[in-house]
């Protein structure tokens, strides 16, 4: 009985250093690439990112701003947000 409690104890420890140790590798290739053509009169602004999403917020020479949004997971673009100020 107490052999079968040490191996219990040792398979627990191994799994959990296991899943501690996988989580933190990371792979030296970029899961996705993304390439995005914007006019030159575009200028960034601002990259956020939280809660699995990544903003990245643009500025047209006119003063319109807006963000796209972009999915942290699959790097597919989830929304746009358009603002424009008045003078």
């Amino acid at each position: 009985m107490g052999v079968m409690i040490v191996a219990g104890l040792i398979i627990v420890i191994v799994t959990i250093f296991q899943r501690i140790t996988s989580k933190t590798i990371f792979s030296s290739k970029a899961p996705y690439s993304m390439v995005e053509e914007m006019p030159k009169s575009f200028k960034l602004k601002d990259v956020m990112i939280e809660g699995g999403k990544i903003g990245v917020q643009f500025e047209d020479d006119k003063g319109e701003s807006f963000i796209i949004l972009y999915n942290v997971d699959d790097g597919k673009e989830i929304g746009r947000l358009t603002f424009s100020f008045s003078k």
